[in-house]
């Protein structure tokens, strides 16, 4: 009986170390596909904590800035923005503490020093730490105020072409008779 019970002892030391290797297996694995999603994610994304210190970014977003990753950790969110005050920023980041989900537009200034257009959305992780994913929305805009200015040129022509009609219908009069 004692080396039976010493026996199912040590199956039960196996049996935890076994499954424990395995959730271990299966959290780098997570990890790992995390990690992927993170890295090949075609919006910006970036970590911070709750002071706006960028802890981590993905490609996209070091793409999108022109920063490298490293230039990235040592600044501050509120850095990039142009003309994002304190308060709305610290009005962002409240209510994404109190558990929502908050959408901004923003303007972020490259390296370069060119200014883009990003559509960003904030989280809370549970660590604390805030996630914000960025998608560049410049392009977007520039085509969308073309579209107008098209529409808005297309409407003057209208008028004009009405316009050099009524005209010439005048003349019509006035030279038949």
């Amino acid at each position: 009986p004692e080396v039976r019970e010493g026996l199912m002892r040590l199956a039960d030391l196996v049996g935890n170390a076994i499954q424990r290797i395995r959730a271990e297996e299966n959290l780098r694995r997570r990890d790992a596909e995390y990690r992927d999603l993170f890295n090949h994610a075609t919006d910006g994304i970036i970590v911070t904590s709750e002071t706006y210190e960028i802890r981590d970014a993905n490609p996209s977003f070091v793409h999108m800035t022109g920063y490298s990753r490293d230039e990235l950790l040592e600044r501050h969110l509120t850095d990039l923005y142009v003309d994002a005050s304190a308060a709305d920023v610290r009005a962002s980041v409240d209510t994404i503490r109190a558990g929502d989900v908050t959408t901004r537009r923003r303007r972020i200034r490259t390296k370069e020093g060119a200014i883009i257009e990003v559509e960003g959305r904030g989280r809370r992780l549970p660590s604390g730490l805030l996630v914000a994913m960025f998608r560049d929305i410049t392009a977007a805009l520039i085509a969308e105020r073309e579209r107008e200015r098209a529409e808005k040129l297309e409407s003057l022509g209208l008028l004009a072409g009405g316009i050099a009609h009524d005209f010439n219908n005048i003349l019509t009069g006035v030279l038949g008779n």
